[in-house]
Formats: structure tokens, sequence, C-alpha cells
């Protein structure tokens, strides 16, 4: 019957969906974002991507545009040698320049699967700094850098730094697909490896810092507060797909810094005199934990209130470990702030609280 010849019509059309849903050579970088990413790789060509390399961002801003625009051309075109899209994907034949956002970035939440091969190594450059690291973890030669900890680590970090290392072992065997969840707010950077926590909140050094060994580390000037999406290629084939990515505002970023607080900080100074090395701040105060927590290490958005951890004092504050307990009270009390932790145009405490010392 006609009502028959209809359903089976149907059903064919369905099972035909099912079949092309599930065939290895289909699109999935047409795949719709999740709510509130966009996509930054359009499944199509190499829209709204340049050439980039290890190079510190803050470098290339500053370069006459002249120059910046002729290396940008440069290394452009030798990108585009190397990378190509098949069937949505995002392929790179293990050398050239790196795909690098044309775009920058500041607090973000980054999603993006990759397959790669034996022997290959690569990783993601977060605002143009390395980076997110990608192992071949069964690679015997590479086990003392760290290969066989797995993918996701901060690998740039100083040995023994949180986040050098990934927590747990993720990666899936080769031929399949991995996935990561990546959010970045301020210069604290937390990491999923196929839905495995691998880095938890630890904060991005900068690399292109290290070297001035004059500084101690929490000395180091932090990572630029934008910079771009690099895909790094090295040694292999790496394919890419469904990369998406969520800019965080201001209120989301200073609530997820405040959540990651309890970990051993405290204010040494109470907002309203020098009596106590314990903060006055309580629940119903004007405090601003997330701001003074992570400077210089804060979020963008916040990077120009660098002020008390209570509004009603007028005197800069810093967010350090409690002292050991052999250090006395005195001393404590009597410790000159450093002259960086003074808002402009005050030279000593007298001046910036009113409170006079003996």
């Amino acid at each position: 019957s006609l009502k028959k010849s209809a359903l089976y019509n149907r059903l064919a059309a369905v099972l035909v969906l099912l079949i092309g849903y599930n065939s290895p050579g289909r699109v999935l970088a047409a795949n719709g974002p999740p709510p509130g990413f966009v996509a930054l790789f359009n499944g199509k060509d190499l829209s709204g991507w340049r050439g980039g390399d290890t190079f510190d961002h803050r470098k290339w801003l500053a370069m006459p545009e002249a120059e910046r625009a002729a290396t940008n051309a440069e290394w452009t075109d030798d990108m585009r040698k190397h990378w190509r899209v098949e069937n949505g994907e995002l392929i790179n034949d293990g050398n050239g320049r790196y795909a690098t956002t044309e775009k920058d970035y500041g607090d973000f939440e980054l999603r993006i699967e990759y397959k790669t091969v034996p022997k290959a190594d690569s990783g993601i450059y977060l605002r143009g700094c390395p980076q997110v690291q990608i192992w071949d973890y069964t690679e015997k030669e590479k086990f003392p850098l760290g290969a066989d900890k797995g993918s996701g680590g901060l690998w740039n970090n100083s040995a023994g730094a949180p986040g050098k290392d990934p927590l747990v072992l993720a990666d899936k065997p080769f031929g399949e697909w991995n996935s990561f969840r990546i959010v970045m707010i301020g210069s604290r950077v937390t990491v999923w490896l196929n839905g495995k926590l691998v880095v938890d909140h630890a904060v991005l050094e900068n690399y292109y810092d290290k070297p001035d060994k004059s500084l101690k580390r929490e000395q180091w000037r932090p990572v630029p507060a934008q910079g771009p999406i690099e895909l790094q290629t090295h040694g292999g084939e790496i394919r890419w797909r469904n990369v998406f990515i969520r800019e965080i505002g201001a209120d989301e970023a200073n609530k997820v810094l405040t959540s990651h607080r309890n970990d051993g900080f405290h204010s040494v100074f109470n907002g309203k005199n020098f009596s106590s090395g314990t903060s006055s701040c309580g629940s119903n105060s004007n405090c601003r934990p997330a701001a003074t927590m992570d400077w210089p290490f804060v979020t963008p958005a916040r990077a120009t209130q660098r002020t008390s951890a209570c509004a009603s004092a007028r005197f800069w504050t810093m967010i350090t470990r409690r002292p050991p307990a052999k250090r006395s009270i005195r001393a404590r009390r009597t410790a000159r702030p450093t002259a960086w932790l003074l808002p402009p145009g005050v030279t000593s405490v007298r001046s910036a609280s009113g409170i006079s010392r003996k």
C-alpha cells in the first residue's frame, strides 16, 4: 500500500543518515560548536589561520608594521606548504611553521581533537607561549624527557613546577582520536585529556623570560594578557578537528580564581593596622580575592585592578604564604612592603595608611 511504501522510504532515509554519520570519512568538523563556543577551524580551508613560530608575542606586536607584515607573509607561505584540509580535518605533515590563529585571545576555554602517529611530537601554544605537550607516550628514547608520563602537561615549565608533568597518563592508542579541554584564566591553566584531569590550575610560566637566572620563578613576568593559539608541528603527521573556543569574561574568570583560593595563602595586612598578620576580610567585606590572589597572574580583565584586598584600605597588599612559625609577630609588623606594592605617588607606609610605626 501507499502507507507502507512511505514508511519504507522513511526508514531507508534514516538508515542512510545513520550509515553516513558513522562513516569514518564523514566531515566531523561540520558539527556545530557547543553552546557558547565558536569554531576556529571551518573544516574547509585555512581561513583565520596564519603561520607562526616559537616567538615572543610581545616582540611580534612591537615590530614595525612593515616588518611584521613581511614576516607574516613569509611564515604563512611556509605554513601553507605543509598544512592541508581533508574530510574536515586540519592535517600537517610534521614540518613547517605552526598553524596560528589570526586573532589573539585572553581568557578562554579551548576544545580540540587530535590524532597523531608514532615518533611524532607536537603541542598547543597558549597565547603564543609553549605549550600543552603532545607526545608519543611509547617512545622509550624520550622517556627521560617525560614522554612515558603522557600528553597534556605544560612541558616548558621548570623542572618540578606544578603542571609540567600530567597528573595521569590519559593518551589513547595510536589510530584513535584524543580530545583536549583547556581552560586558561590569567596565567592559570587547567587541562583535561580524554575526560581526565591532567593539569590542575597550574601557572603557565613565561617561556620567553625563563633564561633570566637572576630572578626567582615567582618574579618572572607573566605570560602576555592576550595572544594567539598555535598548533605546533614537529617530527610526524598530526591531524586536528573540532577546534572550538569560548572566550571567558571577567566575572566568570574571577569566580574560577576565587574557587581555587584555599591553598595556604592569606593576606599579611588586615586592612586597618599592623596588629595582626591575618586578614580581616570577611564574607561581608569588599574583598577582591581573585584579583589579588593571582597577581601578577591575574585575569587580563582585572590586570589594572591591583588594588587592596579591602576596598576600605588605601594600602596595597600582597598575598603570600604563611610565615614560618619561628618568625616573630614584631618582625612581621615592621617588615617594609616592597616598593611595587605602593600606589602611584606613595613612597612610604606612613603616607599610604596614615599609621606611624615605632
